[in-house]
This record gives C-alpha cells, sequence and structure tokens, in this order.
C-alpha cells in the first residue's frame, strides 16, 4: 500500500532503515505498482531519490521508451523532480510465470534485449528476485542466465 499511502511509505522506510542500520533512499515498488503522480510525489517527500519500478510486469521492452534513467516531470506541478527513474526491461517472474518461458528462450529474449539496447548506446537493466538467484525449486536451471548479462 505505500504505492499510495504516505503514512505506510514512512512506516516501511522507517523499518528498512532500522533493519540496515543506515539511510534508504532507493526504491521499488512491490508488484510494479505505481499511482501516478501519486507513488512518485511520495517518494520524493520521504527522501527517495531513485525508484527502479518503471518496467512492465507482464511483458519485456521500455515502458517509458527509453532505456535512459530520468528525472521524473510532475506534470501538474510542472516542474522537473529530484527524483531519478530507472527504467528495466525485463523482470524475471515476467518471463517465467507471465510469458511462461523456459530459461533458453529467456536467455535468447534477454539477448536479443541486450543487443539492441547496446546497440544504440542505452542502459541495459533487467530485474531480478532473490530467490530466482538460487537455482533452486521452481528456479531450478536458470542460474546460467544469469551470468550472461
Amino acid at each position: 500500500a505505500s504505492n499510495e499511502s504516505m503514512h505506510v511509505l514512512l512506516e516501511e522506510k522507517k523499518l528498512l532503515e532500522s533493519i540496515l542500520m543506515q539511510p534508504c533512499d532507493n526504491s521499488r515498488q512491490h508488484f510494479l505498482k505505481l499511482s501516478l503522480p501519486t507513488t512518485y510525489r511520495n517518494l520524493i517527500k520521504a527522501g527517495i531519490t531513485s525508484d527502479y519500478s518503471m518496467g512492465y510486469a507482464d511483458s519485456v521492452g521500455f515502458r517509458a521508451g527509453t532505456s535512459r534513467s530520468f528525472l521524473f516531470f510532475d506534470l501538474e506541478a510542472n516542474k522537473v523532480s529530484n527524483l531519478s527513474i530507472h527504467p528495466f526491461c525485463a523482470m524475471d517472474v515476467t518471463l517465467k510465470n507471465y510469458l511462461k518461458l523456459d530459461s533458453n528462450t529467456s536467455t535468447k529474449v534477454l539477448g536479443d534485449l541486450y543487443s539492441t539496447t547496446k546497440k544504440y548506446g542505452g542502459k541495459y537493466c533487467i530485474l531480478f528476485h532473490n530467490e530466482s538467484l538460487s537455482n533452486e525449486g521452481e528456479w531450478e536451471g536458470w542460474a546460467p542466465l544469469y551470468s550472461l548479462f
């Protein structure tokens, strides 16, 4: 609920900072839930300076139409913020669960995205979850994919 609730966002940020024992200025919204412009405005108010939620949950490609990081522009306020948005082009669960791809096909898809992104001088970023890096259970056989990019 932190994507819409300032109160929840501040509570979660405070808890995370107490666990990490250091300030937290990065964010990624669970399930990539963005409620624009509310989510980004709240992140800014909470002292977050970088967000990594700009991507698709059910498809590959750059959701913002660019691979390069950019500052959030608040259309209603007509001003540039200090919140840096870092787009990604693919997520592990998108490939496996939404698109129903195996690790070999996923490797090809990611390779094609990598080649195109690098051809145009873009920033290549993919999102992995900690459990997908385990190479165990439902993620068995996926480890070779992570070493390629």
